[in-house]
């Protein structure tokens, strides 16, 4: 058997929490439980020292959970083909014994079918020669896919030190890799920031102080989730057609896989043939197929039936709204002038609309006052490539000859590694390299 496992980079892991969303994706896992996990863990010193713990199943070599099943034949097992720890949804009675036993606490509960559930690094991928879905997505590069050997062999040429974390003697096959030591005499990572809602309840852990508060099968409430999510059981989501695209969330564009099922768009991944971002994506492109098939979304126009502010609205028709707004525009133009008229469009409406309809509108209709987001944000950027280079727009400079070839980035008022992780991530990649 040639052991298969993930390598966590500690030193690349920017916290961003893609892999948990591309897992929740790819596996169509719904609220309450997860097979992968990111917490982030501080100095209690005080220190701006923080380090970000992937938690995920460690496919142990003498896994405790497949000896707390009593049933026979058991309904959790390592496949022998792989050294994987696998559970069978059909003969799992939702005891919770193995995942009480588990003492990295990475067995989760789907409270909904009432059975295990916990991290099979994307069997049913693998069996159609893909990826993880956790691997795939990764912005940062933290996480390596491979034989167990070969990710040592491979750390250990780079002359990287491997954290010990086989404090319970199972033999945990996941590697980490220490991150890069900071300052001197900084003591061990003793304390966890955890969402509200996770137990606080200290039980033997990953890392030193790492609480054991992944076990969230209690759930109060069980919150209906939007489409695709929870839709499937096991396998991955199925589709008939690929539309490769750009995700529109921030600037980076980064270059995406849609999945699409009868007209429906049930999946998301990066598209690994993007020169730039080669398939590296973060969570909020992830989460579009949850806003877009959100409940909540709004799909067609409302109209305010109440006094502003009391929140009353009842559905119109679209030609209903145009022709409403229409005849208040025109009473706008004739009583105060085709200048009393100021359009504000939002970043995020897309260049069509920033620098197509609205403009147009705004020609048509005869009013020169038409603004965005630019003062708050990209106008002084834009200025400076003016007066430096003579055009106002740049190519993708996030290369390793232009930033990546930087001795020096000093990032002001910008949190990269919370809001453009892509990016970031090949920033940080460059530094280690």
């Amino acid at each position: 058997m040639e052991q298969l496992t993930i390598m966590v980079d500690l030193e690349r892991c920017i916290g961003c929490n893609a892999c948990e969303a591309a897992c929740k994706l790819a596996n169509s896992i719904g609220p309450g439980h997860q097979r992968i996990k990111v917490a982030w863990a501080q100095s209690l010193e005080g220190l701006p020292e923080i380090e970000f713990i992937v938690s995920l199943c460690q496919q142990c070599q003498r896994p405790i959970c497949v000896r707390s099943c009593k049933l026979e034949p058991k309904a959790i097992q390592k496949r022998a083909s792989d050294g994987v720890v696998l559970v069978d949804s059909s003969r799992c009675v939702g005891c919770l014994d193995c995942v009480n036993a588990c003492p990295y606490g990475v067995m989760s509960f789907d409270a909904r079918r009432s059975v295990a559930d916990k991290c099979t690094l994307c069997a049913e991928r693998r069996d159609v020669n893909l990826l993880p879905a956790c691997i795939a997505a990764c912005p940062s590069g933290a996480l390596s896919f491979g034989k167990g050997r070969d990710l040592i062999r491979q750390a250990r040429s780079i002359g990287r030190e491997i954290r010990d974390i086989d404090h319970f003697g199972l033999r945990p096959s996941v590697v980490y890799l220490e991150p890069f030591e900071r300052h001197e005499g900084i003591p061990e990572y003793t304390h966890i920031t955890l969402p509200p809602g996770f137990s606080s309840q200290r039980f033997p852990h990953l890392v030193e102080g790492v609480d054991r508060a992944i076990r969230t099968y209690v759930l109060p409430q069980i919150r209906q989730e939007a489409f695709p999510y929870n839709q499937i059981t096991s396998g991955n989501i199925s589709y008939d057609s690929i539309a490769k695209g750009v995700c529109g969330i921030c600037f980076n564009s980064c270059g995406i896989q849609y999945y699409l099922k009868d007209g429906q768009v049930v999946g998301i991944s990066g598209n690994p043939e993007d020169p730039a971002t080669k398939g590296r994506i973060c969570s909020k492109g992830l989460d579009q197929v949850q806003q877009w098939y959100n409940k909540e979304r709004l799909t067609h126009p409302l109209k305010r039936t109440g006094e502003r502010g009391e929140g009353r609205f009842e559905p119109i028709s679209w030609d209903q709204a145009l022709n409403e707004l229409a005849e208040r525009l025109q009473n706008v133009r004739q009583h105060y002038g085709n200048e009393a008229l100021a359009i504000y469009t939002g970043t995020r409406s897309g260049i069509l609309n920033l620098w197509g309809y609205a403009a147009l509108f705004g020609e048509l209709f005869g009013t020169p006052h038409h603004i965005g987001t630019g003062p708050l944000c990209a106008t002084s950027v834009e200025r400076a490539y003016v007066i430096t280079q003579g055009v106002g727009y740049a190519g993708n400079s996030f290369t390793e000859k232009d930033l990546g070839s930087a001795d020096f980035l000093l990032i002001v008022g910008f949190n990269m590694a919370e809001s453009r992780p892509v990016y970031f991530g090949l920033l940080n990649d460059w530094r280690l390299k």
